[in-house]
């Protein structure tokens, strides 16, 4: 043995190779494409940004980038507040709450855009950009807390001897999504060819 494999510590070191099991194949699939839905929507002010811009919204560049802002900034401290949260509740209860808590974000951003574009907004000019704002603040705390879920889950299902190729799936799948979105979003929104339209896209994530 070299000295730097002495240096390892024990809990690296691979154990004998552990077949999966079918249970496991079926929860690590699911595990890795939880976060599909999350990475389409996260970017999706970016792929419609050019309408964003455009009447009838009209967000200016420090407005648009604000809304990347105040979907990061939360994060900071409610990962570690929703990390206990989870170690309190436990896995299941936490997977349901903040999934159910990204899907409620996504549908009050995609309100906020209906909201705008629809003949009984009558409140003031930047009501509807704030409910987006309260949207999108939402989903970055919510989507960051699932990530810990995940996190969480393949730490105890994945043999050891795999979890590094799980990680990689975790990277790269989701990732593919948020490629995706930049071509599905756009076409989606070509095809509607009114600005009166624009929520429809964030429909999909």
């Amino acid at each position: 043995m070299s000295e730097s494999e002495k240096l390892l510590p024990a809990a690296v070191e691979a154990p004998p190779n552990k077949p999966y099991e079918r249970r496991e194949y079926i929860i690590t699939s699911c595990a890795i494409l939880i976060l599909v839905g999350i990475y389409f929507s996260q970017d999706e002010p970016q792929a419609l940004q050019v309408p964003l811009k455009a009447e009838p919204f009209s967000l200016s560049g420090t407005q648009f980038n604000f809304i990347y802002f105040i979907t990061n900034i939360p994060v900071v401290v409610f990962s570690v507040i929703g990390g206990i949260v989870i170690d309190r509740i436990g896995v299941k209860k936490a997977g349901v709450i903040f999934s159910l808590g990204v899907l409620l974000a996504q549908s009050v951003v995609t309100f906020s855009l209906y909201w705008k574009t629809s003949d009984f907004y009558d409140s003031e000019p930047e009501m509807w950009y704030i409910v987006m704002l309260v949207g999108r603040g939402l989903f970055g705390i919510c989507s960051e807390n699932v990530h810990i879920i995940q996190a969480a889950i393949l730490s105890v299902i994945v043999p050891p001897e795999h979890i590094s190729m799980v990680l990689g799936l975790c990277l790269s799948v989701p990732l593919l999504f948020t490629s995706l979105n930049s071509l599905v979003s756009t076409e989606v929104y070509a095809a509607l060819g009114s600005p009166d339209k624009t929520y429809v896209p964030f429909l999909l994530g």
